[in-house]
Formats: C-alpha cells, structure tokens, sequence
C-alpha cells in the first residue's frame, strides 16, 4: 500500500512513546521506570485525520451530483462566513473548502454511510482531513508540510519533547486509523444523503 508510517500496535503505543522519550529522562526514570514528569499525550481531536473506506472512494456529493454540489458548497462558504471552522483561519488562494462530514455505521457484515452536513475548512485543515489522499497527491513534501497545522490545531505543541516523539505519536495516531480503515474497506457500503438530497 506503501504506507510510510511504521505500525506499532496500539497496546505497545504508549511504551513506544516512553522509549522515545527515556532518553531526555533524569537518572531516577531510568532507575525506577516511573515517568512522573512527563505528563500524558493529550489530544484534543479538533482536527482529526479521516480514511474513507476503499468501497466509498469516488462517491462524494461533489463527484456524483455536481450541479447539487455546487449550491450546498456555497452555502456551506457563507454559512462559515469565509473561515475556517476548525482553525478559524483562511487559505491565500480561496478562503475555505467545503468537506463533508461522514457518519459510518456497520454490523460488522456492511455499513451506511450517512452525510451528516458540511463544514467549511482553510484549505491546510481540509488537507489534514485527508492526509492519506494529499500525501498520495501532493507527495512527501506536502504532507510534512501540513504536519505543523496538524499539530498546531490540535495544541500539541509542548506536549513532544522534539521531532521524534512527534513522529511517534503521528505513527501511533495513523495505525489506530489504517486498522479501522482496513476493517471497513472490506465491507460492502451503501449511502444515506437523504438530509441534503431528499429520499
């Protein structure tokens, strides 16, 4: 698939984490294995990476109604007032890109996907919701460039003592990500777009 991230399984996240950051540690981490300085990873999950399920991919409101598209992207621009809703901030091209926000539901045997509205984002946040798909787009460089928003926006900037440690928690956040994206992407899907498109 050509993931550039190493999967750590999410039992082993948080001693993977610890090694990372052991060597910063003073002596009396070392001796005793206690980490009472280093507070836990806190993330706020206001900007979250999302993996649409592989079934799915092609199958947004703008590819399949773009005439519909282009009425309800408008109105999500204005409904935003031209800012983001996540960062508050604007892109220097155009000021927001309309995303749509998916709720997915499954038994396990197939799921729904239900379009529960859209959200108005500066393009950098809207790269982040799909930093699968920009990094596949934009290559490398786009994707260490939007690391700094991802992290920015969700404040956990001081929490990682250094580059490393942000790398880790990048990883540990995308394997919990791509398991659930696998689990899903080997299931059959339908679509509810009823709310914006009626029955």
């Amino acid at each position: 698939m050509g993931w550039a991230f190493r999967e750590i399984p999410a039992d082993e996240a948080d001693d993977h984490i610890a090694a990372l950051l052991r060597h910063r540690c003073p002596p009396s981490c070392r001796e005793t294995g206690l980490h009472s300085h280093v507070q836990p990873l806190t993330i706020v999950q206001c900007l979250e990476i999302e993996l649409i399920p592989r079934p799915l991919w092609g199958r947004s409101v703008a590819q399949r109604y773009p005439a519909r598209w282009e009425v309800l992207r408008r109105r999500c621009y204005r409904a935003a007032r031209y800012r983001c809703e996540i960062c508050g901030g604007r892109g220097p091209a155009h000021p927001v890109e309309a995303h749509e926000r998916w709720r997915y539901e499954d038994d396990g045997h197939q799921g729904v996907q239900t379009l529960d509205g859209l959200i108005g984002l500066c393009p950098d946040c809207h790269g982040v919701k799909h930093l699968a798909r920009t990094r596949a787009a934009g290559g490398q460089d786009e994707y260490e460039r939007l690391v700094g928003p991802f992290i920015r926006v969700n404040q956990w900037e001081g929490q990682l003592p250094g580059p490393a440690s942000v790398s880790a928690a990048l990883d540990v956040h995308f394997t919990a990500l791509i398991g659930e994206w696998e689990r899903r992407s080997a299931l059959p899907w339908s679509q509810d777009l009823s709310r914006f498109l009626g029955p």
